[in-house]
């Protein structure tokens, strides 16, 4: 049997890093990255709107409060006066796209908006809520954690 000598450790040091490159190569072609969104061209192309929408909510003091019962994620929408005229509230999901909803903004009388936790999974969710308002646009981000 022969000694272990320089020789035999430099080779091994560049077998284990050939098979760890190899290794992270492999994982990163079997894992899915989602974008943002698929029309991100599109989009940019309509930020501006999207920006002036959040400054008009923020004239108008309008946000979102979250809360929580046994059954539902709540949302109550603030400064609201009356019924929107249209509008929609997008629960966005950052960690998969296929956990994304869109909901349509019908609104109790108290200007809530009850999301069923079976729709739901625990984890991060962005409520991106656009609607009109006498003819007036407004949209409002807000960030939560379903438990």
């Amino acid at each position: 049997m022969k000694k272990f000598n320089w020789g035999h450790g430099i080779t091994i040091v560049l077998v284990m890093i050939i098979v760890g490159f190899s290794y992270v190569l492999f994982m990163s072609f079997n894992r899915e990255y989602d974008l943002v969104a698929e029309d991100y061209y599109a989009k940019e192309l309509t930020f501006q709107d999207e920006i002036d929408k959040r400054e008009n909510a923020l004239r108008a003091d309008k946000r979102i409060a979250t809360t929580f019962d046994k059954e539902h994620l709540i949302l109550e929408f603030m400064g609201v006066d009356n019924t929107p005229d249209s509008g929609t509230v997008k629960l966005f999901r950052p960690s998969s796209k296929a956990l994304d909803m869109t909901f349509e903004m019908k609104l109790d009388t108290a200007q809530r908006l009850f999301i069923p936790f079976e729709k739901l999974r625990k984890g991060k969710y962005i409520v991106q809520a656009d609607w009109t308002e006498n003819q007036t646009g407004f949209y409002v981000e807000e960030t939560v954690f379903v438990p």
